[in-house]
């Protein structure tokens, strides 16, 4: 094991070389065989939806066929209510239900994951302090005449009055 500096002993194989075919086997593996199942278990359940509801296996072939009839002559109008009905729906449907959080908090399993400083509640007035009720702000006047809001770990560069 023991050669001279700088020279490669041939004996040696680096630690990882069977490592990266190894782990590319079992990846291959476990990907090859959960495809096999996921496929399995969807066409056996397409199987007994369609037999329980006693449908063909071209559900939504028939659906289009179904709209494109109701609009025959007219795919114009299916179209211009497409682009704008279907994303208008979409839209006000989520933020819809969104602004129902808002303004009420409810329900709870939605507004916990909001992200904004205090939970984007009404603002309150703290007598014209632009920092809330933090009683650390002072508000200085520097020699440029600007008022300057700071806390008592940031001073004012220069003098202040």
């Amino acid at each position: 094991m023991k050669g001279e500096v700088g020279s490669q002993l041939r004996d040696e194989k680096p630690e990882q070389e069977g490592h990266i075919w190894g782990s590319m086997r079992r990846t291959a593996f476990i990907l090859g065989s959960g495809l096999l199942l996921l496929v399995a278990f969807w066409n056996s359940v397409t199987w007994h939806l369609q037999r329980f509801w006693g449908a063909s296996g071209h559900f939504w072939q028939a659906q289009w066929e179904r709209l494109l009839f109701a609009f025959e002559g007219k795919e114009w109008i299916l179209y211009m209510l497409s682009i704008t009905h279907v994303p208008l729906i979409f839209f006000w449907g989520l933020n819809g239900l969104l602004l129902v959080v808002d303004t009420t908090g409810k329900p709870s399993f939605i507004s916990r994951y909001r992200i904004q400083a205090g939970k984007n509640e009404p603002a309150k007035h703290h007598n014209n302090n632009l920092h809330g009720s933090d009683e650390k702000t002072e508000a200085l006047r520097c020699n440029t005449g600007r008022t300057t809001i700071h806390t008592q770990a940031f001073r004012c560069q220069g003098s202040c009055r």
